[in-house]
C-alpha cells in the first residue's frame, strides 16, 4: 500500500480506537482496523503508549 510516496506524511487524530499495542486493556474493533492499516502501509506510531494525549476528562480540557 503506497500513501504519500517517497514523500513524508503525518496523519494526526482523535480516533478513538483503544488497541492492546497503545496501551489499553482491549483492542475495539477500530483499534484493530487501525492497527491493521498502520502495519499494512508500514507507518510508524510515534507517540509513547504510556503517555496520556489529553488532560482531564471533559471535553473541554485539553
Amino acid at each position: 500500500m503506497t500513501i504519500a510516496g517517497d514523500n513524508r506524511l503525518v496523519i494526526r487524530g482523535v480516533f478513538n480506537a483503544p488497541h492492546t499495542q497503545w496501551g489499553y486493556g482491549h483492542s475495539s474493533k477500530k483499534g484493530k482496523d487501525l492497527a491493521d492499516l498502520i502495519e499494512k502501509a508500514d507507518l510508524t506510531l510515534f507517540n509513547e503508549p504510556a503517555s496520556h494525549t489529553r488532560i482531564g476528562a471533559g471535553p473541554h480540557r485539553t
